[in-house]
């Protein structure tokens, strides 16, 4: 049995390692510029249930900029069960 959770543990630290050793990237043209980006969420806070997120994203002047892709990954952390 210990041998079993081993391996299971084993295992979970290896993808968590590989899932945190992304590489981040930028634009391919170098044209990148920073910006500011804002999360508010309706609720605030947000509770179990529904929730509406809003970005807001701004230049370094303060001005929006229109995002051509947004990606968003909702990660929901739980308490592992072992069996």
């Amino acid at each position: 049995m210990r041998k079993l959770v081993f391996a299971g543990l084993l295992v979970v630290i290896s993808v968590l390692l590989a899932a945190c050793s992304g590489s981040a990237t930028s634009a391919p043209d170098g044209s990148a510029k920073p910006v500011t980006i804002k999360v508010e969420s309706n609720p605030a806070p947000a509770v179990v249930g529904d929730a509406e997120l809003v970005f807001t994203i701004t230049d370094a002047s303060g001005n929006p900029v229109e995002a051509q892709e947004l990606m968003c990954q909702q990660i929901i952390r739980t308490c592992p069960v072992w069996v």
